[in-house]
């Protein structure tokens, strides 16, 4: 296991945001947060195709145990803040369903029509990229500027790698991504998604793991910074300050502040 560096008050400051009690995994909370929304917009959906009935989610001891089906979404809003403090819970060591469900809180973070299941992302971002650094002691370099050709080769090499299973070439692919700042939104959310499930099928060694991880953390700060640009001051602001508080410890001691 991985060894712990000493960010007591970084971490508890961002974990009392985002704890709460779920009765469903996080992998289903995954896929069914995916469900509730219109894949093309990103827009509510009912009824939607869930893994579980909502009453998983929604009730501290459900009295329903159904899934999957189609269910009727009565309450969007609260069915989608019961999954997303699912989602919360993913195991911050499992490379591959963390990387996985950071894909999809960004989708969350950037295209959701209400500023609160928004700010609910962040932390829950911020949640996962603090529990990192603290277990893990990640620096990242400053990333360099964006270069949608460089990014690409780098996402396209690990692709390759992964299919004939070099984890050195891999591990590689990873160490150039991490120094890299995401060309777009979307050109980071799809590299998460096809890491995290390569990873998921088929982990690095676990000596390896904090690399992969310091590849989500990378994400993670961009992600914060297109979200301080959000059109809603509430979600900006707090996305800001979560970007500044995780900067502080993950990144070098050169102004780095939104």
């Amino acid at each position: 296991m991985f060894g712990r560096t000493n960010h007591p008050a970084l971490i508890l400051s961002i974990l009392a945001l985002v704890l709460g009690s779920c009765t469903a995994p996080a992998r289903r909370g995954i896929e069914d947060l995916a469900a509730i929304h219109n894949s093309n917009t990103w827009m509510p959906r009912s009824p939607a195709f869930l893994s579980v009935s909502p009453d998983v989610y929604l009730a501290a001891k459900p009295s329903v145990n159904g899934g999957p089906g189609h269910y009727t979404i009565h309450d969007h809003r609260e069915l989608e803040h019961a999954i997303l403090k699912s989602i919360a819970s993913a195991p911050r060591e499992d490379a591959g369903m963390v990387i996985e469900a950071t894909s999809w809180l960004a989708i969350e973070l950037l295209h959701d029509d209400y500023n609160k299941a928004r700010i609910q992302a962040a932390a829950i971002l911020s949640s996962f990229a603090g529990h990192w650094i603290e277990q893990t002691g990640i620096n990242l370099p400053h990333a360099d500027p964006a270069d949608a050709d460089r990014y690409g080769r780098a996402a396209t090499d690990f692709l390759a790698a992964d299919e004939t299973g070099n984890d050195q070439k891999r591990l590689a692919a990873l160490e150039t991504l991490i120094t890299l700042q995401p060309p777009t939104p979307l050109a980071a959310v799809r590299t998460m998604t096809g890491v995290g499930r390569r990873l998921g099928r088929k982990p690095l060694a676990e000596e390896y793991t904090p690399r992969a991880l310091a590849f989500a953390l990378r994400n993670v700060l961009y992600l914060l910074e297109v979200g301080s640009r959000d059109s809603d001051p509430e979600v900006a602001e707090n996305c800001r300050k979560r970007y500044n508080m995780l900067a502080a410890y993950a990144l070098p001691k050169t102004p780095a502040s939104l």
